[in-house]
Order: structure tokens, then C-alpha cells, then sequence
């Protein structure tokens, strides 16, 4: 029976990720020359290492991934990490239960213990990190968010780290809230607030608060009330969905559409939506069929179920896949299901007139 590594070295390889064998009792390399290496290389040790069952990988250019470190189990430092440097589709439970959140890499060094003041956070833009599949007596790498196929969609981080000498502590990672996102950052936070207050006058304090404390020139009173009033409207109308569990809408069309090419293309289209309903684009790459539920999907079955959902116009390839650009990337269907908008037009169900 193969190690973790020759099994999922192919995947990461297609992926653009050269990786390489680790010893996972002491978390070493089982090679040298490991930050340099390339495919060619990261294939040949899958062939020379069958029974290896750590996958390690180049933090920097060469993997074009950022690591932030999250050295500990605590979910809130997790949650003040995503805030710090930016929410990601990608986040990784370690084997220890602890969190790895990978980012588009920007140049970034390594600084261990210097990302986040007082917090247990290392920022990995060189050197090397463990990934999932791997297997150890303390336990296993995994995706808890996300998988290979959204590694087109990781963002960069937002904070910018000039160089290795220079540590920012959190209030300098994090920042005020500058002028120009001044508006969006303040209605995020105050919608996510609205849900813990009892009235209006409640969120107005909170408001004034923030608009002082941490609006780099802050809004004026009318602009700020308006605000404020916009926000608490979508909480009266039970529309504010920011903070909560969230909310999906798929129109009883969309959802038809993809019942009638079956419950995998079903399956399938609401993972999808789940996981990418506020992206215009986004990677639907064959890796993914490991994460499918029951994890017992086959490449060919997620193929299927994918080019199902393509033919009946419910995903449009944007981007083929090829060695230059990596992987495919699609989006959403933009063309409405019943002919133009507005209009009565052909139902691809079943090919009948909608009534």
C-alpha cells in the first residue's frame, strides 16, 4: 500500500505545486534541496519514496502560497487572524488541531511570532509547510475549508510586510479604516453588530464609537445616520444575513434545471453555490471529488456531474485548462433559463414551452 505522498503528489503536481516527502515523527524533509525543486523532481521522489506519509511544499514563489500560521486551537485567534489579513476559501487543520490559512503569496517573508502582536501567529512566506494529506501518529492534515480546486480564488493577504527585519504588530497589520473603504468596512461591522443590539439607538452609540476610534477621516453625522439607518432596515426586514449562518437563494428554475440532469449535477451545483455564491470565478478542478460527500466519488463521477451542469448552461467554462494557465475556471451561468429576460421562451427541461 502507497504513503500519502506518492498518492497525492500527482494532485498537487497538477495543481503547479511541486511537493516533496516528509518524515512526519519529526517533521523533516526526507530530501535535500527541497525549496528549489521542481515537478520533475517532486515526481521522482514519489517513485523513490512509496511508503512516505508527509507532503510538504515551498511557502513563496515557488508554490505561489503564503502560509498564516494559527499556533493554536483557539478558534477566536483563528477568527482574529481572518480579520487581520483577510478572509480565504482555503484553511487547513493541522495534525494537532490547529490551523494553517493559505493566501496568494505578494512577497511576503517569514516571521515567526512577529505577524500579530502577543498572538500565536507565524506568517510563512519562505521556507516550508506540511500539507494535507498527510498522516502522522498525532493525526492527519485536512482541508476543513475549501480544497485544491480553490487555489485560483486564494486572495493576497491584505496587509503588507516589507521585509523580514520588520515585524508589525496587530494595530499596525490591521490598520484604521481608511477613506476609501471607509463606507463598506463600516456597514460589514455594523450589520454584523445589528444582530447583537436591541435597537436602533443601541447601534447608533456602536457607530459613533467607530466612526471616531477607527475611521481614518471619519463620515459625517448625516452621512453616518444614514448608515446606520440603512443597516438596521435590513435587520428589521430579517434581511441582514452578515454574521449569521448565511443564507443561499437558488430560484426554483436553477434548482430544477439541475434535478433533471440528476442528483449528482444537484449535488454538485449546491456545493458549488455554497462555497462560491459571492465569486464571479472560480475553480471546479477534478480534485474536488475527494471532498464530494461520503468522499466515495470517483474523477469520472464528478466529471460527469460537472459537464452535466455545463451543458445545460447552469456552470460556463471561462478559461480551459492548460500548462500555462493551470486550471480550468468557470463561472455561474449568466444567460437566463427561459429565453430573454422577461420573455416566455424553450425550458430545457424536458424540452416543453414554459406556461
Amino acid at each position: 500500500m502507497s504513503g500519502e505522498f506518492s498518492r497525492w503528489q500527482p494532485v498537487y503536481g497538477s495543481a503547479g505545486i511541486p511537493t516533496f516527502p516528509v518524515d512526519m515523527d519529526c517533521k523533516k524533509p526526507l530530501v535535500g534541496n527541497y525549496l528549489r525543486a521542481g515537478l520533475k523532481a517532486s515526481r521522482s521522489w514519489a517513485r523513490k519514496f512509496p511508503n512516505a506519509n508527509g507532503i510538504g511544499f515551498a511557502c513563496g514563489a515557488k508554490s505561489r502560497i503564503t502560509v498564516v500560521d494559527v499556533d493554536t486551537t483557539d478558534e477566536q485567534v483563528l477568527a482574529e487572524a481572518l480579520a487581520c489579513f483577510g478572509e480565504t476559501p482555503i484553511i487547513i487543520g493541522t495534525a494537532s488541531g490547529k490551523f494553517h490559512c493559505w493566501y496568494s503569496h505578494n512577497g511576503e517573508p517569514r516571521l515567526i511570532r512577529k505577524a500579530m502582536a502577543g498572538k500565536p501567529i507565524d506568517l510563512l512566506g519562505a521556507g516550508f509547510a506540511i500539507a494535507p494529506y498527510s498522516k502522522g501518529k498525532k493525526g492527519d492534515y485536512s482541508f476543513l475549508q475549501g480544497s485544491l480546486g480553490d487555489l485560483p480564488l486564494i486572495p493576497k493577504i491584505k496587509t503588507r510586510f516589507a521585509d523580514e527585519e520588520e515585524g508589525l504588530d496587530a494595530s499596525d497589520a490591521c490598520g484604521d479604516i481608511k477613506s476609501g473603504e471607509r463606507n463598506n468596512e463600516l456597514f460589514r461591522i455594523l450589520m454584523a453588530k445589528a444582530r447583537e443590539v436591541q435597537s436602533l439607538d443601541d447601534l447608533t452609540a456602536i457607530a459613533l464609537g467607530l466612526n471616531s476610534d477607527r475611521v481614518e477621516k471619519p463620515l459625517s453625522g448625516a452621512e453616518l445616520s444614514k448608515l446606520v439607518g440603512n443597516v438596521w432596515d435590513y435587520e428589521e426586514r430579517g434581511e441582514n444575513f452578515i454574521g449569521s449562518a448565511g443564507y443561499i437563494t437558488l430560484s426554483r428554475d436553477r434548482m430544477a434545471l439541475a434535478m433533471a440532469h440528476g442528483s449528482d449535477a444537484y449535488m454538485l451545483y449546491c456545493i458549488l453555490q455554497h462555497h462560491h455564491w459571492k465569486r464571479r470565478e472560480f475553480c471546479v478542478a477534478n480534485a474536488m471529488a475527494q471532498n464530494m460527500p461520503d468522499r466515495s466519488w470517483t474523477r469520472k463521477r464528478f466529471a460527469a456531474a460537472r459537464s452535466a451542469l455545463v451543458r445545460c448552461g447552469l456552470l460556463e467554462m471561462l478559461q480551459k485548462p492548460s500548462l500555462e494557465n493551470g486550471a480550468a475556471i468557470y463561472r455561474f451561468g449568466q444567460k437566463p433559463l427561459w429565453g430573454k429576460e422577461g420573455e416566455r421562451g424553450v425550458s430545457y427541461i424536458g424540452g416543453r414551452n414554459r406556461p
